[in-house]
């Protein structure tokens, strides 16, 4: 299989609205209100999730329950891939607090680190999902508010394959 090719995005010039994010500044309370304001969908790609419940990681603590409070939302449709370094017990750990276990996927060397809201916003960043990632460590990120920008990190709705990629099922993959 060919490489697909990087697109140029925005396709046509304008004004397209960020909000920059950087660890531990303004990282939770922004992505927590974006979270909280997800109308129809939520998708997360990170390398990795790991639950915290130490009490100088209650505030990525507070995310994270929130996140699993929104897991079960009626009409709420989330998905959430994890890198597979340790996912079973990651995933078990997040089930356990309160997350729908039915959302998540594992995938192979996955190093993404990013959410798409409602087809029309992109979070991009840095930030690995762990206590130490989101209040301690140095990152940084955007929000991007732009509906072509976030299509171009989501997979289409109706289940296509997209030009210049292979869909494949896992047991192919890992047999």
């Amino acid at each position: 299989v060919e490489p697909m090719a990087p697109q140029a995005l925005p396709s046509v010039p304008r004004r397209i609205k960020v909000q920059p994010l950087l660890t531990p500044d303004n990282y939770v309370g922004r992505v927590s209100s974006w979270l909280a304001a997800a109308r129809h969908s939520i998708y997360l790609q990170f390398a990795y999730i790991t639950y915290t419940d130490k009490p100088s990681d209650e505030r990525f603590t507070e995310l994270l329950l929130s996140l699993a409070e929104l897991s079960y939302k009626p009409g709420l449709d989330m998905r959430i891939i994890v890198g597979n370094n340790g996912a079973a017990d990651k995933v078990r750990r997040l089930a356990e607090a309160g997350f729908n276990e039915a959302v998540f996927r594992v995938q192979g060397n996955v190093h993404n680190k990013g959410i798409v809201v409602d087809g029309e916003s992109v979070l991009v960043s840095s930030a690995n999902w762990s206590g130490d990632g989101v209040l301690r460590n140095r990152d940084a990120g955007l929000i991007v508010h732009d509906p072509e920008v976030a299509g171009y990190f989501s997979a289409p709705d109706d289940g296509s394959t997209p030009s210049g990629m292979v869909r494949m099922a896992w047991r192919d993959y890992f047999s």
